[in-house]
């Protein structure tokens, strides 16, 4: 039987589309056997399954600011919006916008941006429109 090049093709290509489709399932199940052999004490989980502390652990101290950060905060990003000129800073943001679209980097743009007074939240807003969310994997 001869077997063409497009047919050895075909099959990888199938090969391919049944691994990534299925792929989720199989990282899925291959973590809910690592955990089942953690459980069972086959695989060593220092803290886990083994060499547990027989005293509680420090209690860990939550850090939360001070009374009127976030207002004095406001209040200068509301002055800074007001001094600086928004010309520029849309000018700013466009050329960084066309620099995260294309291949060019993006560092000098963004400094451009800090400089003519752009705020983070301007930046992290063009670069969000640019490259999107990451989403983390899911495995469960």
């Amino acid at each position: 039987m001869f077997i063409t090049k497009i047919e050895i093709l075909s099959q990888i290509l199938s090969f391919s589309k049944f691994y990534l489709s299925n792929s989720n399932i199989i990282i899925s199940a291959y973590f809910c056997k690592e955990k089942e052999l953690i459980d069972k004490g086959v695989i060593k989980f220092v803290g886990s399954n083994v060499y547990k502390s027989e005293t509680s652990a420090n209690p860990i101290e939550v850090f939360s600011y001070p009374e009127g950060v976030e207002e004095r905060q406001k209040a200068k990003i509301a002055s800074l919006k007001l001094r600086r000129d928004n010309e520029k800073v849309a000018a700013a943001l466009a050329a960084l916008e066309n620099a995260c679209m294309g291949k060019d980097n993006i560092v000098p743009f963004s400094l451009d941006c800090a400089r003519v007074g752009c705020t983070g939240g301007e930046i992290f807003k063009v670069f969000k429109k640019a490259f999107g969310l990451w989403k983390p994997p899911v495995f469960w």
